[in-house]
Formats: structure tokens, sequence, C-alpha cells
């Protein structure tokens, strides 16, 4: 109880309430729940979970219901208890004490519920709130959860929620969907998947500002949620106080999710690996730069359809052009051969520059030097790349789970060259590290990301981003 009070003083000033989930605490802790509820000073929610509802409680079940009528007795606002749980005592208790009951289902593997269950939760009386948790595993299962949203959307107060990654734009979104709250856990603790802290759901996703209006944009990609496109994105919204939000979707089904994004009119949204090439097929209209590079970055919902265009040609160049004219590239050394490596190629092959691929894997090499008929090499062929005025860096290697190593191993840089990575997490990758020591020009990936995540900004705002 001693962490979960000094939880509560770190995060007093940026929540409303707070759920106490005892089956996380040990049973000597729960003895004396009116000191517990005095001390919280907050509007509370008592829960008190068994294993087989998704909680860690194992023990008696004598002790469980006697520790939640307890908790009504020392005034609880709210308590949690599972749909079908027959507890008189309680449930005369909350009568007496002004207590609202929460009815929860909870389904760990997917979004459904049973047709019964639906049915029995829609006639719950208006003194108990129905609650379902579901946890989406797919870009199909989103609709389900919409589908949700819809079947109690008569209902004025509700608690539906979507755990994990894929349900994750269902707790930034609660207010526009008609839910009474969102659920968000402090410092380290995760009291459920898909969990973010109460810091970032308000300064990165500024959720209390959201309304049944609000505007959606978003990214899609898998993997996604790492992105800090949100931030940038969301700090615009907030500086022009418009009413949008932008959240990452991952996606494992394209078609599943441009059905999702109609369905919740997504007013655009940005496309990061592996589906720059794949959205295009989704596309009403597309402008001249996806021509150019052959994929798609940026989505935008137009009267007629969905329009595209890509930002990435022009926000890598622009950071490169600020350290040299481009006219003195000669060389250029591409480090990896997959589709960040493809783009970038694409991009560069407008320059009077010979362009070398060099990868691990000399097939993939092959294959990317035939599509656009330039050389490739082996990783190892140090002696090329150190001939090379331009190394781009196109591979995962750098990032996480691979933050401790670099592409090239051992690789001496010349002090002239320039050494653009892509990663942009972390901001200083050890082959960046490694250039600056050599004393080269270094670029990483957040400078391009902050320059084509601004001109999308502008593709669905129409404004600029604002300064500074």
């Amino acid at each position: 109880m001693e962490e979960n009070f000094t939880l509560l003083e770190q995060n007093r000033d940026l929540i409303d309430i707070a759920e106490l989930r005892m089956d996380y605490l040990p049973v000597k802790e729960l003895r004396d729940m009116n000191g517990i509820r005095k001390r919280m000073g907050i509007a509370a929610i008592a829960t008190f979970r068994k294993v087989c509802d998704g909680g860690r409680f194992r023990g008696d079940e004598g002790f469980r219901r006697k520790t939640l009528l307890d908790a009504v007795q020392a005034g609880f606002e709210y308590v949690d208890l599972e749909y079908g749980f027959d507890f008189p005592e309680v449930e005369a208790a909350v009568l007496n004490k002004g207590t609202a009951v929460i009815r929860s289902i909870h389904n760990f593997s997917g979004v459904e519920v049973s047709k019964g269950s639906i049915k029995g939760m829609l006639s719950l009386p208006d003194s108990e709130i129905p609650k379902i948790a579901v946890y989406p595993q797919s870009s199909k299962d989103l609709l389900g959860l919409l589908q949700l949203y819809s079947t109690f959307k008569d209902r004025e107060k509700k608690i539906i929620v979507g755990m994990g990654a894929y349900g994750f734009f269902s707790r930034i979104l609660y207010r526009k969907f008609g839910s009474l709250l969102t659920y968000c856990s402090g410092a380290e603790a995760s009291g459920a998947p898909g969990h973010i802290s109460p810091e970032q759901l308000k300064d990165v996703y500024n959720l209390d500002i959201i309304t049944p209006d609000t505007a959606v944009y978003g990214i899609i990609g898998n993997p996604v949620m790492h992105s800090r496109s949100p931030h940038l994105h969301n700090a615009g919204y907030r500086k022009y106080s418009m009413d949008a939000v932008y959240i990452p979707f991952p996606v494992d089904d394209p078609d599943q999710f441009m059905r999702f994004a109609n369905t919740l009119s997504i007013k655009g949204f940005s496309v990061t690996v592996p589906y720059k090439k794949d959205v295009i097929r989704f596309l009403d209209n597309v402008d001249q730069s996806v021509i150019q590079a052959d994929a798609c970055n940026t989505v935008v919902r137009k009267d007629n359809g969905y329009e595209g265009w890509n930002t990435d040609i022009e926000g890598f160049f622009r950071p490169l052009e600020k350290r040299i004219s481009l006219q003195d590239i000669k060389r250029i050394a591409i480090i990896g051969a997959g589709g960040a490596a493809g783009a970038v190629i694409r991009a560069l092959k407008g320059l009077d520059a010979q362009i070398h691929i060099f990868n691990r894997t000399e097939e993939k090499a092959r294959i990317l030097s035939q599509k656009f008929g330039i050389r490739y090499f082996p990783l190892s062929s140090y002696e090329e790349i150190e001939r090379c005025d331009l190394i781009v860096q196109t591979t995962n290697v750098g990032m996480h789970p691979l933050e401790d190593k670099t592409p090239l191993p051992g690789y001496r840089f010349r002090k002239e060259q320039i050494v653009y990575d892509l990663i942009y997490t972390p901001e200083e990758t050890i082959f960046l590290k490694e250039a600056a020591a050599a004393g080269c020009r270094t670029i990483n990936g957040l400078e391009m990301l902050f320059i084509q995540g601004k001109l999308q900004f502008k593709l669905f705002t129409g404004v600029d981003y604002p300064e500074n």
C-alpha cells in the first residue's frame, strides 16, 4: 500500500479517480479498508479480481467478498463486480452507501462477447455501469470493438475499452465514444495491457480537450507504437487549439484497417513500414510525389475519397542540403537493401552521383541493384565505403533491441564523410556516435521525421506547423 500511496501522490494532480486493485496486494494489507479509503483522499474504485476474471487473487472467496463489502462500507464511490457475480450483501450495502456498481466483463483473447451477456448488460438498472474490456488481436477486431460502442450508444453511462496495442485508440478516444472514463498507470506499474501514464495521456495526446467531435488522425504501420509522430502532431493541434488528435494504429491487414478508417471517419494518417506501397491501391487520387517515390506516406480523406502524398523525399533532402551542396556529392553508400533503402535510392537517383548498395545478404542487394541499375557490395567492403562522400544507414541495427550494435563494426570513418542514419529512437545510435567522434557531419532520423511530419501537418490541417 505504501507503494500505491507514493504513486497516488505523484499523480494526484493528473487524475480524477483512482482504482485500487486489491488483488495485486498482500492479504494482510487489506484489513483496514477505512484507513485506506481515508488516506486516498480522491474518488475511488474498489476492484478485487480473481484469476479466472483476469485478476491475480487465488485466495479464499469468503475473504474476497468480505473485503469488497468493507470497501463499500468505507465509502468507495465505485465497486467493480464481475457480471454474473451474485453478492446480495454488497448490493444491499451499495444502496445504503450510495456506491455505484460497475458490472464488468473481460475478454483477454479477442473482442467477442456472448449475445446473452450483451443483452444482460443492456438490461442492467441505471444505477449500475456496464463495463466491457476486450483485447483486439488484429485489425479485423477493431471493427468488432466499434460495434460494441454502437451497441451501447444509448446507454448514458458505460465503460468500453480495448486493451493492448490494437485497442490503444479506445483509451484515447473514450470521450468520443461516450465512455465514462479511461484507465492509465503511473511510473513503471501497469494495471492492464496498453496502459500509458497520466502525463502521456495529457501531454502527448491532449486527453482533456478531446470531445465527441474530435477529428481523428494517426499513423499506421507494424510496428508503430514506438512512433514519435504523435508528439509532433498533437503538439501542433494543441498550439492551434484544434479539436483533433493523432494516434498510432498498429495494422496487420490494410484492407481491414481501411474499413475501420471509413467507419471511424479518420481524417488522415501517416504511413510507415511496411505499407507505404500497399496503401496506394486504396487511394482515389495520388500526388506526383507518390509516383516519383513509388510509395505513399501521407493519406488525407477528401470529399471524393482518399488522396495520397509522399513527404519523405523532401524530408530526407532538407537536412542534407543544410550540410552540403547536393552537386558536391559524388559517391553514396547505402547501408541495407530493404524497403527504406529502395526509397532512399529512388530519392537520390536524380543526383549526379554514383550510388552503391552494401548489405549483409548479397542476394537482396543484388535484386535491388538490378532494379535500379546500380552496383552492390558485401557489407564488409569497408574500402569501398571509405571512398563515399555520403553514407546512408537504412537498417534497424541501432534501434531496439539492437541499441548496442552498429551495422559497420570496426569501420573507421573519414571526417570528410556525411553520415545519415534514418533511425530516430535512440536519437544518437552507436553508428552516429562513432561517426561524430571521427569528426563527420551527422544527421539522425529525427530531423527527417520532423521535416516530413511538418509537411504532413500542412496536408492534414491546411495550415503551416507552428513555429518553435
